[in-house]
């Protein structure tokens, strides 16, 4: 018994001894050989570890004696990761690159999924490192090191085509849309050693162009990754389909646009703008979902509106014969559409301004809300018999009424028809016979042959031209410009504009170096004429040119007059324009101008309520402001007879109404919406979900009555005050308007131009969009220059008075109610906006009339921020102004509303965003801008305007909420306007359009 016994445990020690052999060489680790310190890939088990990313075989490679990898060999990787994750932060902060990169770098060996990290350290070395060097070789090898350090993050993530696209991004833009794109693109080209990096993950050949190696075709390769793990491997998608979709086109959009300045337009670079029209198509057709269950394809509108039409009239042959034209009369009739918004609407759709196109879309908005009415009020009158089918067919119109708006919105904000229009344009015989001959006369211009080369026979004195020099050639690309905008006019504005512009500049230099003069002929000057007309007068205007030629005595006065008066009416001589510049547009809510004029025609003309803002107290005497019967019933929004209708807000002695201002000098609108004094509580109560402890304790308020921006401030108000960065600067230099002791107090800072306007259009730049990455300072400066403009005093909100308007008489966490799924009616937030902003007034109004008071772009409020909320007021009456806190420091500040980024509880009435410093990391220069953000959440940060009722009585006291409130802001502006040349300083006020338009009649 006893040897059965033992020869039984023999036997299962050399079974197990027999197993032990198979588990090590299945369960053998990766290690790194000795000699080679090449990686060994393991057993089977390491094998699958790596493949399925269920442990990381790189771990090794840190230093077992760091802190970190004691607490991940300890099952704490959690915790290790955060330590090197604040770690990363506090280096990044303080600028100190090597420790920020080592960190970062024992970040991802510990947890390489970790896809945050990828994009910093590769943002780190291609853009902040590289930042540091002068040499632009040595700029783009750190550029390089970013993109290959983003390529060691491929296998641990295979799977998530986030890290393809910042491949594609940093490939595209960092390369082709430096300061130093030209040097980088043609090192690209040569640059043997990266292709045989990055062949490993993409055959050579495959961003192989007819001109050579390609960073845009690169990028375009690496989206098309990102699209094959989506569609063919079934990968998680991380952004919208709008987004996502749209980047792999873009990039041949890219590639034509660059090689166009960089090679004689051919037959090759017709071929890459065919492929970028085809793929633009091919996406314009994709199917594409949203966040609100709706699946619609961009080239769907005209296909969407018959099948709306048919529908309609299924509905109309249910109801008595007549009913709808009955119905359309009595409400259409009602709606009142100015002169200028029927020619916005007359005109084909690729035709429009921005201008217009925002003029367009206002009144087609007003007049879809009207359908939707007309087609409500119809299905009422249809017989009881066919109420079930006549609701069946009104719910697929209103579906497909919501189809339409999206896909309008959509358009908008990718520039979706702009692109459309010009990469079919492009591909044309006219388009590349222009960039042909633009490109010949830029290389004669470098060569400076300048003049024609001819032989003259000396017997005749006849000229025969045997090389055409630059200007000529400038003047043959300009005619087939002109021809090309002849056959697509909505490209006058756009991109290929910009690029003109800046040849138009080229020209007219070249110009004034030989001594010639403008051509009174040239063919595009009706196109100079639309960039003056915009406010950019560095070329001459038409009249610009008949100022010269009557000087110059080749006209006399009369034919000068004659040519003058045959101007467009909207000229300078014409009626419209000048009188806007002293009376800019305002009108009541119920519309009647006449009556307005009536009623304040005791308080003085027109000109005297839009003067400048020193001359307005003098139209309300010398009276204090706080007291009652100080109050002058004038001026935009105030009437004294009781209007027809509401909205309006009843004060001493008159009435405040809705108004809409045209910003002088431009056809741009914005509208204010009045808003009643009252009481109510600050901040959020302790019942409140999702409430944050800065927001309590609750406190009673007293609010003054006071006008709010209908909606947030957009890219089509501020691009005007952007403007005024060249606008100054001219000035200056033709010594105009100069900025003296005696006119500083009107004089406001111009943003400078973006650094990055990839990071801030990225989320779109559409005219209806709310401008955004506008630091605090810039929207102060913004109101004053509007102030000076127009003679309203405008401001930033005190939290205050932005809580109460948003409110709307509400004590619930929204205007709305408790309910967050109600938000998506209201807000556009994380969940619905499909990661853009999107255009204003497109949702419901509050209360008060108040569009997109939470989300799409977090708004500034007055103030320093302070942690624990309203603490200092407890127990206190306080007025609105109680609610400012004088700052101390540049960060924190506070915006309300939330943003299309951010989540439902973060856009509460009560919830308060905080701004922090690193809003601005990635802005390479010093000092750093102090009117632009360049780094996320500020791609949600911008402004609303607000117009107390009563101005403050002294300038100092509008100066406090206007100007740097901080030596450091004031010395960061002033630093970059003087040594570096970004930002202008220039006087503002009511002479301001009138100057800028007078800038070329001084040549």
């Amino acid at each position: 018994m006893k040897n059965s016994s033992f020869t039984r445990k023999i036997i299962y020690i050399v079974i197990i001894a027999c197993l032990l052999i198979p588990l090590s060489l299945v369960s053998r680790p990766a290690t790194r050989d000795s000699e080679t310190n090449d990686l060994r890939s393991g057993g089977k088990l390491a094998t699958l570890r790596d493949k399925h990313e269920l442990s990381q075989s790189k771990l090794a490679e840190i230093d077992p004696a760091s802190e970190t990898m004691k607490l991940a060999s300890l099952g704490l990787r959690g915790v290790a990761v955060n330590m090197l994750w604040m770690q990363a932060i506090e280096h990044k902060k303080k600028e100190r690159w090597n420790q920020f990169e080592s960190t970062l770098n024992a970040l991802v060996k510990i947890q390489p999924n970790f896809i945050r990290v990828w994009e910093y350290q590769a943002h780190n070395m291609a853009y902040n490192i590289s930042m540091e060097f002068d040499d632009y070789e040595y700029r783009y090898h750190w550029v390089k090191k970013g993109i290959n350090f983003l390529t060691k993050g491929l296998a641990p993530n295979y799977r998530d085509h986030r890290m393809t696209d910042n491949l594609g991004f940093f490939t595209g833009m960092k390369i082709g849309v430096a300061d130093e794109k030209s040097q980088f693109r043609r090192m690209f080209r040569d640059d043997k050693q990266f292709r045989a990096d990055m062949e490993e993950h993409l055959v050579p050949q495959s961003y192989q162009t007819r001109h050579g190696y390609d960073n845009w075709k690169m990028a375009y390769q690496w989206y098309n990754r990102s699209r094959i793990l989506v569609e063919d491997q079934s990968a998680r998608p991380y952004s919208s389909d709008m987004m996502f979709y749209m980047r792999r086109p873009a990039q041949l959009r890219n590639l034509g646009g660059a090689q166009q300045k960089e090679f004689p337009s051919d037959e090759a670079i017709r071929e890459v703008w065919a492929s970028a029209h085809r793929e633009w198509m091919e996406y314009g057709d994709q199917p594409l979902g949203n966040t609100l269950g709706q699946v619609i394809s961009l080239e769907a509108m005209v296909k969407t509106r018959e099948t709306l039409e048919q529908k309609r009239a299924e509905l109309d042959a249910l109801a008595p014969e007549g009913t709808r034209q009955a119905i359309q009369s009595e409400i259409l009739n009602l709606i009142e559409i100015t002169p200028e918004e029927q020619a916005a609407l007359d005109m084909l759709t690729d035709q429009r301004s921005d201008e217009q196109e925002i003029l367009a879309r206002r009144v087609l908005n007003r007049l879809n809300a009207e359908n939707q009415e007309i087609d409500m009020r119809v299905a009422r009158e249809i017989p009881e018999e066919n109420q079930l089918k006549a609701r069946r067919i009104g719910d697929e119109i209103f579906e497909l009424t919501e189809e339409l708006k999206t896909i309008d919105r959509y358009q908008g904000t990718i520039n979706y028809r702009y692109w459309r229009i010009r990469t079919k344009a492009e591909m044309g015989e006219e388009a590349i016979r222009a960039h042909k001959l633009l490109y010949d006369a830029e290389e004669l211009a470098r060569q400076s042959i300048f003049d024609d080369e001819y032989e003259l026979d000396t017997t005749t004195g006849e000229k025969k031209i045997t090389r055409e020099g630059s200007i000529s050639t400038y003047e043959s690309a300009f005619k087939k410009f002109g021809e090309v905008l002849t056959i697509y006019p909505s490209l006058m504005d756009g991109e290929l504009a910009d690029n003109l512009k800046e040849s138009l500049g080229d020209y007219e230099e070249m110009l004034e170096v030989t001594g010639l003069d403008w051509p009174n002929d040239f063919p595009l000057q009706a196109f100079v004429d639309r960039i003056n007309e915009e406010g950019d007068d560095s070329l001459p205007s038409t009249l610009t040119l008949l100022q010269r030629r009557l000087d110059r005595g080749e006209i006399t006065e009369e034919e000068y007059e004659r040519l003058v008066n045959g101007e467009e009416p909207d000229s300078e001589t014409g009626n419209g324009e000048e009188d806007s510049l002293e009376t800019p547009e305002t009108t009541g809510s119920d519309g009647d101008e006449a009556e307005m004029k009536d009623n304040e025609a005791g308080e003085g003309s027109d000109e005297k309520q839009e003067s400048g803002v020193g001359e307005k107290k003098s139209d309300a005497g010398e009276q204090d402001l706080a007291a009652p019967a100080a109050l002058v019933i004038a001026g935009p929004g105030l009437v004294k007879e009781k209007p027809d209708s509401e909205p309006f807000v009843e004060v001493e002695g008159g009435f405040m109404v809705p108004y809409t201002t045209t910003i002088p000098g431009t056809d741009v609108t914005f509208e204010m919406v009045p808003i009643p004094g009252g009481t109510f509580k600050l901040g959020s109560p302790d019942s409140e979900k999702k409430r944050g402890d800065d927001e309590g304790p609750q406190i009673e308020v007293t609010i003054e009555p006071f006008w709010m921006g209908k909606h947030e401030v957009t890219w089509a108000e501020y691009k005007p005050f952007m403007r005024l960065d060249k606008v100054f600067k001219e000035f200056k230099r033709r010594k105009v308007r100069l900025v003296d002791d005696d006119t500083k107090i009107d004089a406001v800072t111009a943003p400078s131009a973006l650094y990055d306007p990839s990071f801030t259009f990225d989320a779109g730049e559409d005219p209806d969009q709310p401008c955004a990455t506008i630091a605090q300072f810039a929207a102060k400066q913004y109101t004053k220059y509007l102030s000076l403009l127009t003679g309203t005093y405008y401001r930033l909100p005190y939290e205050a008075e932005w809580e109460y308007a948003c409110r709307g008489g509400s004590t619930t966490a929204y205007h709305f109610g408790d309910d967050p799924s109600q938000l998506k009616d209201y807000g556009w937030f994380i969940d619905n906006s499909d990661e853009y902003r999107m255009a204003v007034g497109t949702l419901k109004p509050n209360q008060y009339g108040l569009y997109d008071m939470y989300g799409n772009a977090s708004e500034w409020v007055l103030g320093q921020y302070v942690e624990d909320g309203y603490k200092r007021l407890e127990g206190k009456s306080a007025l609105a102004s109680d609610t400012f806190v004088t700052p101390t420091e540049l960060h924190p500040r506070v915006c309300r509303g939330g943003s299309f980024e951010m989540e439902a509880e973060d856009c509460r009435s009560a919830a308060r965003q905080v701004s922090v410093e690193n809003w601005r990391d990635e802005d390479p220069n010093t000092p750093r801008s102090p009117w632009w953000f360049t780094d996320s959440p500020a791609l949600g940060v911008g402004f609303r305007l607000m117009r107390p009722l009563r101005e403050p009585e002294s300038r100092a006291a509008k100066e406090v909420h206007w100007e740097a409130d901080l030596e450091d802001i004031e010395y960061d502006a002033s630093n970059r306007i003087r040594d570096n040349g970004k930002g202008a300083y220039g006087i503002v006020d009511p002479e301001l359009p009138k100057a800028i338009k007078d800038l070329s009649e001084d040549k």
